[in-house]
């Protein structure tokens, strides 16, 4: 009885032993688990990669970031260093977040890019557009000189039937009526001034544009009061006339000077006929 009670302690002490040594054979030889923070690279790449927008802008980066995950995945399929893996996976970390940063700021720069781009059509189009303006400013300037010109040209070629003396002035063309429309120390019209001033009228007719003034001078011969009343009323008189045959009393001004302005001296017969005379001041249009 005593024998097999010890037999059987002997057997379940090695039994023990064994089942111990088993376990602690056992725990030896479990794989530990991949580290956390590298899982977490893995997948921040993984999502980096697969963003268009990083994989576009920011290619070299990325390329980086790939590499520092693999470096990572391979420390940790030699070494099983959990230490040295998780500092590698935060270095592949960093290197995914430059990747997207680099696609952000790439990103910027491409639309800065195009806002420029924009910025420098919209002026172009304004300088076109301005210069488009100013062509057609310019032609039109050079239509209205045109026509001035050539209304110039007709002026001057409508008034040489007058046979009479004209002059450009800042006021207009000055046509210059001498003493033949009056008689002496007269204001009523004589028939050759009659003549002449009908031509006047066909002149006034054909350019309605032009406004008209009538300034009457005298020589010295008699009063200065005297001879400014008379003025007045000869330049009265041919505005009457115009206005007579058809013209538009609106047009038309006159204003007597008597004997201020001469046109030459008043001590000889030549002298005072230059200076008794009316004028007709046409203005520009």
């Amino acid at each position: 009885m005593r024998r097999a009670i010890r037999e059987y302690m002997f057997w379940g002490l090695a039994l023990g032993t064994a089942v111990g040594m088993s376990l602690m054979g056992l725990g030896c030889s479990t794989i530990p688990a991949r580290p956390v923070a590298l899982e977490d690279a893995r997948a921040a790449y993984a999502q980096a990669q697969q963003d268009p927008q990083v994989a576009t802008n920011a290619p070299v980066a990325l390329r980086e970031a790939e590499e520092a995950v693999r470096r990572a995945e391979q420390t940790w399929e030699k070494s099983k260093n959990v230490r040295e893996v998780q500092n590698l996976a935060a270095v592949a970390e960093r290197r995914v977040a430059l990747a997207r940063a680099a696609a952000e700021k790439k990103m910027a720069e491409n639309e800065l890019a195009e806002l420029s781009a924009e910025r420098e059509r919209v002026l172009l189009e304004a300088r076109t557009r301005e210069a488009e303006r100013a062509q057609r400013e310019a032609d039109r300037s050079y239509q209205q000189v045109r026509i001035v010109t050539t209304r110039e040209t007709q002026l001057e070629q409508d008034l040489a039937a007058f046979k009479a003396q004209t002059r450009e002035t800042t006021r207009g063309l000055v046509l210059t009526l001498d003493g033949v429309l009056f008689g002496s120390n007269q204001a009523t019209l004589a028939p050759g001034g009659m003549n002449r001033l009908a031509q006047l009228v066909t002149f006034l007719k054909a350019h309605p544009e032009r406004r008209v003034t009538i300034e009457g001078y005298t020589d010295s011969i008699g009063s200065a009061s005297h001879n400014l009343g008379l003025s007045q009323r000869r330049a009265e008189a041919v505005r009457s006339f115009l206005i007579q045959n058809g013209l538009d009393a609106r047009r038309i001004t006159a204003t007597g000077y008597g004997e201020a302005s001469p046109l030459a001296p008043n001590n000889t017969e030549a002298g005072r006929l230059q200076n008794r005379r009316v004028e007709v001041i046409i203005a520009p249009s």
